[in-house]
């Protein structure tokens, strides 16, 4: 049986090497809090190409590059990206109209 400790003791390592990487290094999205990058990252996955490649091109961007993203990033690291954006997305949407219909009830 293969041990499976190294790959979940250590942080995002996709993120990790696209921060270390000088050709993605300046291009990830600006970070307003300490590991918005990796939600960054994720949403630019996430969203349609057309809409992330048209973003990526103005100088002040909210969203990663996508373009290299798809460039230094596999399949598996895409999957992963949009799982968790939509997981969170559905989760704060959720928690958010929680919130709301229990103020009425």
């Amino acid at each position: 049986m293969q041990d499976l400790t190294p790959l979940f003791s250590r942080p995002d390592p996709v993120v990790l090497y696209l921060k270390k990487h000088p050709e993605t290094r300046d291009k990830l999205c600006i970070e307003f809090v300490s590991g918005m990058d990796i939600v960054g990252v994720a949403q630019a996955l996430s969203l349609p190409k057309s809409f992330a490649l048209r973003s990526s091109k103005r100088p002040f961007r909210l969203l990663a590059n996508a373009e290299l993203l798809y460039k230094h990033t596999t399949k598996r690291d895409r999957f992963l990206g949009r799982l968790f954006y939509w997981t969170l997305i559905a989760a704060g949407s959720s928690w958010v109209i929680w919130i709301i219909a229990a103020s009425y009830i």
